[in-house]
């Protein structure tokens, strides 16, 4: 869950922190916050669905006032195929993922992890999953716009 806080202005520390951490903890435990990690592609369609429409809520201002701040939803936003319960980069998982975003009537953007549940979280066979992504694309594949690979520093 990635959230922010705008902390009011203050030299002596802002007392509200420990309150809106143990916000975040409660409701991360009543479960209905983050995506799943299951590999769910419903989660993830709903997501793109809300993000393409526009959206009010209250924010800050350029000069620094509350204000209403609008946003005009997100049309190039895509989906992500991370894996989850078993690997979801193949022919078929990407087919699914295509004719569901077609009955959602959202664009056919797909990008593929080739890290995490598609690699069996193994950096070895990162470049496995990214040779079959490039296969697909060769083979005629449209619907795949990129593919992720996580760096492994040491």
């Amino acid at each position: 869950m990635r959230v922010y806080f705008e902390k009011p202005r203050t030299t002596v520390g802002w007392k509200g922190l420990r309150i809106a951490r143990k916000l975040l903890i409660d409701l991360n435990e009543l479960g209905c916050i983050k995506n799943g990690t299951d590999g769910n592609r419903a989660v993830a369609i709903n997501a793109l669905l809300s993000v393409s429409r526009p959206h009010a809520f209250l924010g800050i201002a350029p000069e620094g006032r509350c204000a209403l701040t609008y946003t005009k939803g997100n049309k190039h936003a895509h989906i992500v195929l991370r894996g989850g319960a078993a690997p979801n980069y193949d022919t078929v998982s990407v087919a699914l993922t295509e004719q569901e975003l077609e009955r959602a009537k959202l664009a056919r953007t797909i990008m593929i992890d080739c890290s995490h549940c598609n690699s069996g979280k193994d950096p070895a066979r990162q470049p496995l999953v990214f040779s079959d992504v490039i296969h697909q694309i060769v083979e005629g594949n449209r619907s795949i716009v990129g593919a992720m690979i996580e760096p492994n520093l040491e």
